[in-house]
């Protein structure tokens, strides 16, 4: 009587062609992945300025107030301008405590491409 064997499982050369391609796919997709983040974090920050620089704006004209002057962002948030304190998405930091009227905030990480005119 002859006992007949089943090969089952997989060859090491199927294994290395199976690694070989996911490495390739995660070399091509993980850089785009860091930009396409590093990007959105861009966004965001750039969002957040100009939240808080039409916020000020606000502000500054219901409380008839001149280009120059000082206005604390914990007054905007409890007078109902903003939510509550934006901060930037690439570190955590505030915006700040005061903002000027008529000056467009800045990224407080100082992150190059984190800005936005008015």
């Amino acid at each position: 009587m002859k006992i007949i064997r089943k090969k089952s499982g997989f060859t090491l050369l199927e294994i290395m062609i199976a690694a070989s391609i996911i490495s390739i796919l995660a070399a091509v997709a993980i850089p785009n992945f860091v930009k396409y983040r590093n990007r959105s974090r861009e966004q965001v920050c750039k969002g957040n300025i100009q939240m808080i620089y039409y916020a000020l704006e606000q502000y500054a004209l219901d409380y008839n107030l001149d280009n120059g002057a000082s206005v604390s962002v914990a007054n905007m948030v409890s007078g109902g301008f903003l939510n509550s304190t934006p901060t930037c998405p690439s570190n955590g930091a505030s915006y700040g405590a005061t903002q000027t009227v008529g000056t467009a905030p800045t990224c407080p990480a100082g992150i190059a491409g984190h800005s936005w005119t008015p």
